[in-house]
């Protein structure tokens, strides 16, 4: 798996994470998710 910051135009020009995910075999499919709540705002949730 791998995540980036980006820009999207989606949530209105907002900065969300976009996590994409790798299969162990080469010719499997990728999937795309885009996370509008960074990993340091989770406590807000847990707390």
């Amino acid at each position: 798996m791998a995540v980036r910051r980006v820009l999207t135009n989606i949530f209105g020009k907002r900065e969300v994470l976009a996590y994409v995910t790798s299969p162990e075999k080469e010719s499997g499919s990728k999937c795309l998710f885009f996370s509008t709540v960074f990993p340091q705002q989770l406590q807000i949730f847990f707390a």
